[in-house]
């Protein structure tokens, strides 16, 4: 399961809600969390504030680490 969707859904959230808290659009969202766009051609800032949102590593959300 991707990382971005494993995330979300253990906190009940929609796709919609985490884009609109990362500030990013819904399709870009869900490209990402589907694997139809890479999520380390994101823009710096989009993957810091997604990691944020998580309360993961940038490192974590691109599969470079394990540890939360």
């Amino acid at each position: 399961m991707n990382r971005l969707k494993e995330l979300r859904e253990e906190r009940k959230w929609s796709q919609e809600d985490v884009a609109n808290i990362a500030g990013v659009k819904l399709g870009t969202y869900s490209k990402w969390e589907q694997g139809r766009l890479p999520l380390n051609n994101a823009r710096g800032y989009n993957l810091e504030k997604l990691a944020d949102t998580f309360e993961v590593s940038v490192d974590y959300l691109l599969g470079r680490d394990n540890v939360r």
